[in-house]
């Protein structure tokens, strides 16, 4: 079985969130999510998948309008939908 490297804790709506080893840390009004690894087998699945849908992930990353969901700081990409925020 492969366990968490990590927990990421959130608030419920999302809007706040942090990395730490002990998921105990979380609070009332908090979840904490399992971050995970992947083994070498899963990146050659992941490489894989890029090579055959390039053109439309490629698609994807030219988004300028984000989805809604990311909360980006000036030049960051959004991991959801690929939009990249503007530099000041």
């Amino acid at each position: 079985m492969i366990e968490p490297v990590a927990w990421m804790v959130t608030n419920v709506d999302g809007q706040d969130a942090y990395v730490t080893t002990n998921p105990a840390l979380a609070q009332a009004g908090q979840i904490a999510l399992p971050l995970y690894t992947l083994d070498r087998k899963d990146v050659l699945i992941l490489e894989l998948y890029r090579e055959q849908h390039g053109e439309a992930l490629g698609a994807i990353r030219q988004k300028t309008t984000p989805c809604g969901e990311c909360h980006l700081q000036p030049g960051e990409r959004c991991d959801i939908c690929g939009a990249l925020a503007e530099t000041p």
